[in-house]
């Protein structure tokens, strides 16, 4: 390699090092516009940094570039990086350029680790029967099979909803004396439990032990899920349980796949002592977490509790989403506590965030109006217009708060169908009881 080759070749690693794509090809641009060719090291380093960076048309670029030196790893990076960027097809546009006879001309045919790269990219985006049609490639091209193409294609299956497909491919491996890893296990057990399979989610976990495998945390978080999604509370918790005795640290998610179990089940009591648990070994609970509880204590009908958690949330320094807090408005309604649902809302108000309090005081106007009170839903109401309207404190908030300006806030169809059907159903009840008016 000439002085100057090396200089401009320098150059190009230490913009690499820095991730500035941009700059990198320029001065690749200007070497190649000299007559200068940097060597298959500098153009693999540029790979690297294109899957870095998930810069796919640029790694499509390089691959593209005349003159420069290539071979199977850099098409293998290249198809890693369109299928992390979540170009599925563009990856697949490299693996099948590599059976082309330019590329054969320069000894570059796919290998298996192109195959399961590839298979990988159709499994991010669910594309199953395209990673099985790979799969199958794989075996007829005689390459070696790995736990990389199976794992591939299983995770496929798993996020299309194919857990037979899933279950098939993981005993298909055995007989192909491919021993299946932890990975391929976790994307198994999660395709169970997104199909409600919890109880084949929590076999496959057994099964992992009588492999020789030792389940991680992964594998856990998983089973849990799927115990999770299947209101299956108490095996959740046992297998919470069975974590620590394992000799593993349940995490955030651990808990909150446990807790959001409760929640299914109408356990709010065993969701809120796991919360609480979370604290005593030293983790900080999350939103999810928060958010998991505080519905199902409203969920229960648990006012005071749903109240409580949010509150704690708050004081985590976290900020509860309008699903957090329209289970706190439904709870307070339900129960009829409506001093407390006021003042949930005028605290409400205090967030600078008007597309949250657009959310959770239209919801609040209609939880009003189906729980009866026309007259606090019509109130609600005003205040939207009031704060949506001219801003500033003053009378038109529920009571009596201090509040900001929030443009734009305004309440929607359905909040004003929602109160003219409370006041019409109220004006009814009144004709038939023989009163006035409401």
């Amino acid at each position: 390699m000439d002085f100057e080759t090396k200089r401009c070749s320098n150059a190009i690693k230490k913009l690499c090092s820095a991730g500035n794509v941009t700059e990198v090809f320029a001065v690749l641009e200007d070497m190649l516009g000299h007559g200068l060719v940097p060597d298959l090291k500098t153009v693999k380093t540029i790979m690297r940094t294109c899957v870095k960076k998930l810069a796919w048309r640029r790694a499509v670029q390089l691959l593209h570039t005349t003159g420069l030196p290539l071979d199977v790893v850099i098409f293998t990076m290249a198809i890693n990086t369109c299928g992390k960027a979540g170009e599925w097809e563009q990856g697949l546009r490299v693996l099948r350029e590599m059976d082309s006879e330019e590329a054969k001309a320069h000894g570059i045919v796919p290998n298996e680790v192109s195959y399961g790269t590839a298979i990988s990219a159709c499994g991010k985006a669910g594309r199953w029967e395209l990673a099985l049609s790979l799969l199958n490639e794989v075996k007829d091209r005689g390459l070696l099979l790995n736990d990389v193409c199976y794992g591939g294609a299983i995770d496929a299956c798993g996020r299309a909803g194919q857990w037979q497909e899933a279950l098939k491919l993981l005993n298909e491996m055995t007989l192909d004396g491919v021993a299946a890893n932890e990975v391929c296990y976790n994307s198994a057990i999660s395709a169970c439990g997104k199909a409600g399979e919890w109880e084949k989610a929590v076999a496959l976990l057994r099964e992992m032990r009588e492999r020789g495998l030792t389940p991680d945390e992964l594998n856990y978080n998983s089973a849990i899920s799927a115990c999770g999604k299947a209101a299956q509370w108490a095996h959740a918790i046992r297998l919470l349980r069975e974590m620590a005795v394992q000799g593993l640290c349940p995490d955030v998610v651990s808990y909150g796949a446990a807790i959001d179990a409760c929640r299914k089940a109408g356990k709010y009591d065993r969701g809120l002592a796991l919360l609480g648990e979370m604290r005593q070994v030293g983790l900080v609970p999350n939103e999810v977490c928060y958010h998991s509880a505080v519905t199902a204590c409203s969920e229960a009908g648990r006012w005071n509790e749903a109240l409580f958690v949010l509150s704690e949330m708050v004081k985590q320094g976290l900020k509860p989403d309008a699903i957090s807090y329209n289970a706190a408005v439904e709870a307070c309604a339900k129960s009829g506590k409506w001093d407390a649902l006021v003042i949930l809302l005028q605290e409400t108000a205090r967030d600078p965030d008007t597309t949250l309090l657009d959310a959770v005081y239209n919801n609040a106007v209609i939880t009003c109006a189906k729980y009866g009170n026309w007259e606090l839903a019509a109130t609600v109401l005003q205040e939207m217009e009031y704060l949506g309207g001219n801003g500033g404190s003053g009378a038109g908030t529920p009571g009596g708060s201090n509040s900001s300006s929030h443009p734009g806030l305004s309440p929607t169809s359905a909040s004003y169908s929602a109160v003219i059907d409370a006041c019409a159903k109220a004006l009814a009840a009144a004709g038939a009881a023989g009163d006035g008016s409401p």
